[in-house]
């Protein structure tokens, strides 16, 4: 959006299915995995990191056993 006139950008952008389909099987094995009660991977490996500080979801991911 133009911050000036409120106009929205449009862009074409070329598919790429090999992409798409790795994208796609990314949130299978992603939704699967929660299905199953497994921990995925975090972002950091300790609640000091400082994206895990403004994160609204710190205290459920740092407060399951991993």
């Amino acid at each position: 959006i133009n911050k000036d006139t409120a106009e929205l950008h449009h862009e074409l952008v070329p598919f790429d299915a090999d992409l798409a389909q790795r994208m796609s099987d990314r949130g299978v094995r992603i939704l699967r995995a929660t299905d199953a009660g497994d921990l995925l991977p975090r972002i950091a490996a300790n609640r000091d990191f400082f994206e895990c500080r403004f994160c609204p979801w710190a205290e459920r991911c740092w407060g399951l056993s991993t």
